[in-house]
């Protein structure tokens, strides 16, 4: 890879995650209730830098082009913020660059939001995508990572098996250089967007505390927290209705995690 400058992280800072964990209305709080602060929600460049990594693992060749130009945006985003402000990146297809970014950010801050497995895999399969591109994004290759433990047998995975192994790798990926980060905190979805209105403050807190340490966090509105942008709800959860081998396999390959973020089969 070439060389670069590293990125100061002291105003450049992240949000990561599986996708489908409330990051939507996390964004809407930000945007709407904090100072000093520019939102870059999935920015344009994302999903083809995704492809291209996951086209780069099919091949079997290294991730430099992908990784290459992960760094490159980022170090031309980070001369585009303003004196004073914070760049807060929300994206969940930044998860396979955390190791490179780790590498050519100075100081990086990291929010990691994750989620049950069994309700991601519902929420994902009923969602597919934001917009116009849930129609066709099943039938788009390399729009999905591909766990490197299960490729040999990939082809006869279930549709739910395969987003399992995606849940975890994803959060693997975010994982692996959690000590190059300089501030790191785990927040689960389940607390954040669904607990108490005190567990959602002291989450929200914890947050803040991670995206703008520098600013005295005075007073919190969890009502402002925006609306959750869930899956149709007339949608049978998928989860639900799958056979009990498909269930045992799909617990068996999210029992690792699982048990680091204490989260119970059920």
């Amino acid at each position: 890879m070439e060389h670069y400058n590293k990125i100061d992280g002291g105003n450049f800072r992240f949000v990561l995650s599986s996708g489908r964990v409330g990051t939507t209305s996390l964004r809407e709080y930000l945007k709407e209730n904090t100072s000093d602060i520019d939102v870059a929600f999935e920015p344009r460049s994302s999903r083809p830098a995704f492809m291209l990594w996951n086209f780069e693992k099919y091949i079997k060749r290294n991730n430099n082009l992908s990784e290459s130009y992960v760094i490159r945006q980022r170090e031309k985003e980070s001369l585009q913020i303003k004196p004073g402000c914070t760049r807060v990146e929300i994206n969940p297809f930044l998860s396979p660059f955390c190791k490179v970014l780790s590498e050519h950010i100075k100081d990086m801050h990291v929010v990691h939001i994750i989620r049950h497995p069994y309700t991601w895999i519902n929420s994902i399969m009923s969602f597919r995508a934001l917009g116009w591109r849930r129609y066709f994004i099943d039938s788009i290759p390399f729009t999905r990572l591909v766990h490197p433990s299960a490729v040999d047998h990939w082809s006869s995975l279930s549709e739910p098996e395969k987003f399992a192994w995606r849940w975890r790798l994803h959060n693997e990926q975010i994982l692996e250089s959690v000590n190059a980060y300089t501030k790191y905190r785990l927040i689960k979805y389940e607390d954040l967007s669904l607990g108490t209105t005190e567990v959602r403050i002291q989450m929200l807190t914890d947050v803040l505390e991670v995206l703008m340490p520098e600013t005295s966090i005075i007073e919190i509105n969890i009502n402002k927290l925006g609306k959750l942008n869930t899956s149709n709800s007339s949608t049978k959860p998928a989860f639900d209705s799958l056979p009990i081998d498909v269930r045992k396999r799909i617990h068996k390959i999210c029992a690792p995690l699982m048990e680091a973020f204490s989260y119970t089969d059920e």
